[in-house]
């Protein structure tokens, strides 16, 4: 006898690629709007260079060029280093739970970063939890990629390049934003909200996605089907699903175990299967070339992104805010090319 409508649907699912189009369009913008946001915290620092090595009586921080160089690379530092450990526990925990807590951290990182100098006492104490606070905020960024990449392309398993290259623009616009953002509030309010109002800004966009990000793409399907043919040959369509689980009827409704048969495993998904495929992946050829010509791009790249503004400030004698504007032309020309 075939089974009902109503027993298929009370039967377990599995998870497969692509999804609901409301939910991958939900998932999409929650992981572009995320990564606008972690760049909010991420470039505003290189907005207030110069007002942060102004003296204090001029609302300064007193900061001197090799402290905010040391706070820059604490950063490079710590984001690079947690780009791995980062990929696995996505791989292993999930793109949502991980992309989450990364941004939360960043988001409270960034708060403690507007501290008044006053409470460490001295400028050498301020400058080394300015690096240490901004270190915190790299590892916890350091999450982002490989989380919203994995997010993305899970959502759109037919349109990848598409996809990243449209999800791409996020990093484009989050750099004029960052820049534009601390430069505004800083001339306006001090220093110290170009780090509160960015990570404030972050926490309330973590908060609203947590509510509303989808955990991972799912077809509705079961893990075993009543066969309709008994031990015969099929009469009509069969319905095939992959999986890469165990199939058990225990999962199923105590009532329907008698009937029911597993559905063909699928090709590796799961994230303890993509996990154990790792170290495969470290020994590709391609991966090293690309990594190699991505170092040089990055050099070139975040030395604009963290001193331009500075650079502007000092050799053209822009005001502060005027110079964070400026320096944006970077990252609006790099919009277009990422979508092409």
């Amino acid at each position: 006898m075939n089974p009902t409508m109503e027993q298929l649907r009370r039967l377990p699912t599995v998870p497969m690629p692509g999804g609901d189009r409301f939910e991958a369009a939900i998932a999409f913008a929650c992981a572009w709007v995320l990564y606008v946001g972690l760049y909010l915290t991420r470039k505003n620092v290189s907005a207030v260079k110069m007002l942060l090595m102004q003296p204090r009586a001029d609302g300064g921080a007193n900061l001197t060029m090799q402290q905010l160089a040391a706070v820059d690379s604490a950063w490079l530092l710590l984001y690079t280093l947690g780009q791995v450990p980062a990929g696995m526990l996505v791989d292993a925990y999930g793109a949502r739970t991980v992309l989450l807590l990364g941004s939360a951290g960043a988001a409270a990182a960034a708060c403690a970063m507007s501290a008044p100098q006053d409470r460490y006492g001295s400028r050498e104490l301020h400058g080394a939890a300015l690096a240490a606070l901004f270190a915190v905020n790299g590892l916890a960024q350091s999450a982002g990629w490989p989380a919203c990449a994995k997010l993305v392309t899970e959502w759109f398993p037919e349109s990848k390049g598409t996809a990243m290259g449209l999800w791409s623009t996020s990093y484009q616009v989050g750099g004029v934003a960052a820049s534009a953002l601390a430069g505004y509030v800083s001339v306006r309010w001090g220093w110290e909200s170009s780090f509160s109002t960015p990570g404030v800004i972050l926490l309330a966009v973590t908060l609203a996605a947590a509510a509303v990000l989808p955990a991972e793409p799912a077809a509705q399907l079961p893990l075993a089907v009543r066969s309709p043919w008994g031990e015969g040959e099929p009469s009509g369509p069969s319905l095939q699903v992959e999986t890469e689980w165990p199939l058990k009827t225990e999962d199923a409704p105590a009532e329907d175990k008698d009937t029911l048969r597993p559905l063909p495993p699928l090709p590796p998904t799961a994230h303890g299967a993509v996990a154990a495929k790792q170290p495969s992946v470290l020994r590709s050829p391609l991966l090293w070339a690309s990594a190699a010509s991505y170092f040089f791009l990055k050099l070139i790249r975040y030395s604009l992104l963290f001193w331009l503004p500075l650079y502007l400030r000092q050799s053209f004698g822009m005001p502060d805010d005027t110079a964070a504007y400026v320096s944006t032309l970077f990252e609006i020309g790099g919009f277009f090319g990422v979508v092409v």
